[in-house]
C-alpha cells in the first residue's frame, strides 16, 4: 500500500506542480499575457514567496516567510515606480484603434466636466431661489446628477478600452499596483494569524497523508530555489550590463 501511495504521489506531483519560470519571463518581463500585452512588471519572486507563505507552520518558518514577503514586495514596488516613470517619459505610440478610443475618452471627459460644472451652478442657484423656481432647479439638478453618473461610466469604459488597446500604460500599472497591494496584505494577515497547535494523528493512513503534505512542500521549495537561482543569474547579468554601459558613458563624458 505504501509503494502504491508513493508512486501515485510522485505521479500527481508531476501533474499539479506549477512550472518554474523561464529565463525570458524573469529577465526582461516581456512574457505575453492572454491578451498579447507585454508584462510590464515581473512579479514572479513575490508570487513564489506568497505561494510558499501558507506552508510556514513553525515560528521560525513564519519569520523567514514574512521577511521574504517584505523583500520581494519592496523589489516589486521599486519595479512599479520605475515602470510608471518610464511610461510617463516614454509614452507608447498609439495605434489607430487606440487613437480612436482616446478621442472617445476625451470627449466623454469633456462631457463629464461640463455636467459637473452645471451641477455646481445649479446648487448655487438653488441656494438663492425659492418657490416654483427652486422646484424647477431641483428637478434639473436631479437630471444632472443622473447624467454625471452616465458620463462617469462612459469615461471609465473608455479608459478600460484604452488600457486593453495598449494606449494607457499608466492606468494599467496603477491597477496592477492595487492588485499587488491587496494580495500582499492578505498574505501578511495570514502570516500574522496565530499558529494552530499541531495535531498528532496515528495510523498508517494519517502517516501517509502527513508524508504527502511534506512531499508537496519539499517540491515547492525545490522549485522556488531553482526559480530564485534563475532570477539571481538574470539580475547579475543585467547588473553587469548596466555597469558596462555606465562605464562607457563615463568614458565619453
Amino acid at each position: 500500500m505504501l509503494l502504491i501511495a508513493t508512486a501515485y504521489g510522485i505521479f500527481q506531483t508531476r501533474l499539479t506542480t506549477p512550472p518554474v519560470p523561464t529565463n525570458s519571463a524573469a529577465t526582461e518581463g516581456t512574457a505575453k499575457t492572454p491578451t498579447a500585452q507585454p508584462q510590464i512588471v515581473d512579479q514572479t519572486p513575490l508570487k513564489i514567496a506568497q505561494q510558499l507563505a501558507p506552508l510556514a507552520t513553525l515560528t521560525g518558518e513564519r519569520e523567514l516567510a514574512a521577511e521574504s514577503i517584505r523583500l520581494t514586495d519592496h523589489e516589486v514596488d521599486i519595479a512599479f515606480t520605475s515602470a510608471l516613470r518610464d511610461a510617463t517619459l516614454h509614452p507608447p505610440a498609439l495605434s489607430a484603434e487606440a487613437k480612436e478610443i482616446q478621442a472617445r475618452m476625451q470627449k466623454a471627459e469633456h462631457g463629464l466636466t461640463a455636467t459637473q460644472t452645471q451641477i455646481t451652478q445649479l446648487n448655487a442657484a438653488i441656494a438663492k431661489a425659492n418657490g416654483d423656481q427652486k422646484d424647477s432647479l431641483e428637478d434639473q439638478l436631479d437630471i444632472a446628477n443622473a447624467q454625471v453618473e452616465l458620463d462617469q461610466d462612459e469615461v471609465d469604459d473608455a479608459k478600460q478600452d484604452l488600457i486593453r488597446a495598449g494606449g494607457d500604460p499608466q492606468d494599467r500599472i496603477q491597477a496592477m499596483v492595487k492588485e499587488h497591494e491587496v494580495s500582499t496584505k492578505a498574505t501578511e494577515a495570514a502570516l500574522a494569524a496565530p499558529i494552530p497547535p499541531p495535531e498528532e494523528k496515528r495510523g498508517l493512513v494519517n502517516r501517509a497523508i502527513q508524508w504527502w503534505g511534506l512531499h508537496k512542500k519539499q517540491m515547492l521549495l525545490w522549485r522556488a530555489k531553482a526559480a530564485t537561482a534563475n532570477t539571481i543569474g538574470t539580475l547579475t547579468a543585467r547588473h553587469d550590463t548596466l555597469e558596462k554601459e555606465l562605464d562607457a558613458d563615463k568614458s565619453k563624458a
